[in-house]
């Protein structure tokens, strides 16, 4: 039964990834690539939840293991932590987007290689 539940687990996961990589490249409507996009979302995944904890923590939301004060307050502040963080996910996507190119390098290379770049470059 373990083994069944890691595997359920571990496919949601990916497919939450991937949700999150899908969403990413929809928001943005600029060609960035799924390479990129999946970098997003497991860098999103990995950081959301240490961060939900430090703001519950520092903000006084948690004692412990439990909720102190009002859930829907608590649900509040972490649906905001969750929106700033992929917020800043996006933003350094954009930048890595301009500062390495939309596409990858053997994209690149391929594509420059062509005749009709090289004609329309000069």
């Amino acid at each position: 039964m373990q083994v069944v539940a890691w595997l359920v687990g571990a496919l949601s996961w990916i497919a939450f990834v991937v949700l999150l990589a899908a969403l990413a490249r929809r928001i943005l409507g600029v060609p960035v690539g799924w390479t990129r996009a999946v970098v997003f979302g497991l860098v999103l995944v990995g950081v959301t939840s240490p961060i939900l904890v430090f703001i519950a923590d520092r903000s006084g939301l948690l004692a412990g293991n439990r909720v102190v004060g009002n859930p829907a307050v608590a649900g509040l502040v972490g649906f905001l932590a969750v929106a700033w963080t992929f917020t800043l996910g996006l933003a350094g996507l954009v930048i890595a987007a301009v500062l390495l190119g939309a596409e990858s390098i053997f994209v690149r290379v391929d594509f420059c290689q062509t005749s009709w770049v090289r004609s329309s470059l000069l």
